[in-house]
């Protein structure tokens, strides 16, 4: 779900297994990061829909964590959700 830097993974005070619960905050959180690329190259859900800012979806997650059982963990500072 996150791609971390070894320092980053190192700094962090919790690495934990996404729930169920966290799936929309972490539609919006892959949303949010997203955007800045697609603001900065002009990349719209019109002319771009695939783009992950404008693919993410609650379904979406829900289907690859409870069909696909892939593995989802978030690296916390302090407890995000």
């Amino acid at each position: 779900m996150f791609i971390l830097s070894r320092s980053e993974v190192l700094e962090a005070n919790m690495i934990r297994e996404v729930t169920r619960k966290d799936i929309p905050n972490c539609v919006e959180l892959i949303r949010d990061s997203f955007m800045t690329v697609a603001d900065e190259y002009g990349f719209t859900a019109e002319n771009e829909p695939r783009f992950t800012a404008f693919a993410i979806s609650e379904d979406r997650l829900y289907w690859h964590m409870e069909k696909e059982h892939r593995p989802m963990f978030v690296a916390e500072e302090e407890p995000a959700f």
